[in-house]
This record gives C-alpha cells, sequence and structure tokens, in this order.
C-alpha cells in the first residue's frame, strides 16, 4: 500500500505476533498481493490445488514444483507487477 516490501521470513512473523498496526497493514496488503499474484499466474485450478498441498510441503517447494520459480523469484514478481499498477 505504501511500497513497502517485507521480506518473506518477516511477513510471516507479523502475522504470527502482530505488533503495531501500521507494520500489520503492511503485511496483510503484501500477503494479499501474493495470493492476487499466484492466482493470476497459476490460474484457479492449480492455485487451490497448492494451496490444499500446503499440509503436505513447505510453501518454497509448492512454488518451486507449481510455478517452477524460487520465492525470491515470485517477490520479484509481485514487486514487478505491483510496480506495473501503478
Amino acid at each position: 500500500v505504501r511500497g513497502e516490501v517485507l521480506p518473506y521470513g518477516v511477513l510471516d512473523m507479523m502475522f504470527a505476533a502482530p505488533g503495531a498496526e501500521r507494520e500489520f497493514d503492511a503485511a496483510y496488503a503484501q500477503a494479499l498481493s501474493m495470493t492476487t499474484f499466484l492466482h493470476k499466474k497459476l490460474g484457479d485450478e492449480a492455485f487451490w490445488r497448492l494451496v490444499r498441498s500446503l499440509d503436505r510441503r513447505t510453501f518454497r517447494d509448492a512454488l518451486e514444483e507449481e510455478l517452477g520459480m524460487t520465492a525470491l523469484e515470485v517477490a520479484e514478481g509481485i514487486v514487478q507487477s505491483a510496480a506495473v499498477r501503478q
């Protein structure tokens, strides 16, 4: 929302132990951007297959297997897609 990009590890921690409202808002907005990006990239069926698979594999493994992208590449794609929208 404010152009801030939280590192993946920090993003996860913001939901586990939310602190200040501003940081939580940034984490929520970034998580929404990630979800939107993944849904558009994968399509509906593959997106939900990825989500349902997270009980048996890590998020990083799921990204690599479903998208052929590392978590860093996905993060860069999200930032780039956000920049295009602005």
